[in-house]
């Protein structure tokens, strides 16, 4: 009998796990197998053991995975790929490629992700794997119209791209009332989340004598963030506080007491919390990038680059006009020269 064979051998962490999750509770029931990441398996709910293969981060664990792949598939099954690679091995089966990880559709600057050698060592390696036996696939599935037209650019024609983004949304819009907080930034506190620049920003509104309040979703162990922030705070008494790390279920509550939602981040696949926000009608102030524009429409975009564009799109979003400085005449200038002398 036809089934779907999930294969996620290496999803354990962030948005990957948040989209594999609905997509596990879907296959319920079904005779689906799954061979999943044991690092995640807190939170896989009554799944099959029958059906199921947890596998270790190891190289042994993971050849036992695409050998048992190899082993049960049948040319009427579909495998999918959902860590965004396919089978090193050959198999009899349809694959389909859900391809959610930009990082194997180009390399990403140095300076906005601190991984060490061992992290870009394994993400070239795997972006190989994926560049040498995509062809073995039926179907490429990515989330954004960017993503397909970088896609494009890396693979022949011979495999067809498809863009289907989904996710587990709330239906109704959040409540208006009882805000606790100005601005709100959903993230973990990787270097290309640009906690920095926002961080800094705050600092420029302060400076300004306006003190929003901001609510950042990251746990004290980051350490280098928490540092600038706890500087911030004592020498510029910016208001801004840390609850740690939400759970999923817990994002449309803090929503719900936020007036709006900030997202600096350099780069994204998918951006779930803007696709969380936009749902629910939680006004979006992001950057002008291409990540963004795929799943939402800002009410206000910044330069990621820049903590002074970053303060002039809360400022414009508070509309508090910033007053522009007058532009003189050569003669008015050579006259303000004088008046130092």
């Amino acid at each position: 009998m036809a089934r779907i064979i999930l294969f996620a051998p290496n999803v354990h962490i962030g948005g990957g796990l948040v989209l594999l999750l609905p997509i596990i509770d879907s296959l319920r029931g079904s005779n689906a197998l799954m061979i999943l990441d044991w690092r995640a398996k807190s939170h896989y709910r009554d799944i099959d053991k029958q059906l199921t293969m947890l596998v270790r981060p190891t190289i042994y664990s993971r050849l036992k995975a695409e050998f048992k792949l190899r082993r049960v598939s049948t040319d009427a099954d579909i495998i999918l790929c959902f860590h965004s690679l396919p089978p090193i091995l050959t198999t009899k089966s349809n694959i389909y490629i859900y391809l959610h990880n930009k990082h194997f559709l180009f390399t990403p600057l140095w300076k906005h992700h601190a991984t060490g050698a061992k992290v870009w060592l394994r993400i070239l390696f795997e972006k190989i794997v994926l560049i040498i036996f995509y062809h073995r696939a039926k179907k490429i599935i990515v989330q954004t119209n960017s993503m397909k037209i970088i896609a494009s650019t890396l693979f022949d024609n011979t495999v067809p791209i498809d863009v289907f983004p989904y996710a587990e949304l709330n239906k109704s819009n959040i409540e208006t009332s009882m805000k606790k907080n100005d601005f709100i930034y959903i993230s973990h506190g990787s270097k290309h989340k640009n906690h920095s620049n926002l961080i800094l920003a705050w600092v420029l509104l302060a400076k300004r004598g306006i003190y929003p309040r901001l609510t950042l979703t990251i746990n004290e162990t980051e350490t280098n963030i928490m540092d600038l922030l706890y500087s911030s705070v004592a020498e510029f008494d910016v208001k801004i506080e840390t609850i740690g790390y939400v759970n999923h279920s817990e994002i449309y509550k803090e929503c719900s007491m936020s007036c709006a939602l900030i997202f600096p981040s350099f780069t994204e696949s998918f951006g779930l919390p803007l696709i969380e926000a936009y749902s629910v009608g939680l006004p979006i102030i992001a950057p002008e990038l291409d990540y963004v524009r795929d799943v939402c429409r800002p009410v206000e975009t910044f330069d990621p680059h820049s903590p002074i564009s970053i303060m002039r799109a809360v400022l414009r979003f508070m509309d508090i006009k910033e007053e522009l400085p007058k532009i003189g005449s050569p003669d008015e200038f050579v006259e303000y020269l004088r008046g130092d002398l």
